[in-house]
């Protein structure tokens, strides 16, 4: 089953809202990922959010059969 990422790092002010927004930002390419800077907008984009396509969820297998082929080959580094 294929669900959206969505990321909404928590911040007190904007100083620390500049430090932590791009840690969701960071993921390995090709992952589908959604950061909102407000609870709500998470929330929202939570419910409407349809379901991936057939060809959304073939494109994350390939990425996970890469991801995990990379892992393999640092393994044995």
């Amino acid at each position: 089953m294929n669900v959206p990422i969505i990321s909404c790092p928590p911040w007190m002010d904007y100083a620390e809202l500049a430090m932590n927004l791009n840690s969701p930002v960071v993921m390995p390419s090709g992952t589908p990922n959604l950061t909102v800077v407000r609870l709500d907008n998470a929330t929202q984009a939570a419910l409407n959010e349809p379901r991936p396509s057939e060809k959304l969820s073939q494109e994350i297998i390939a990425i996970k059969a890469k991801l995990k082929a990379a892992g393999a080959e640092l393994k044995a580094l």
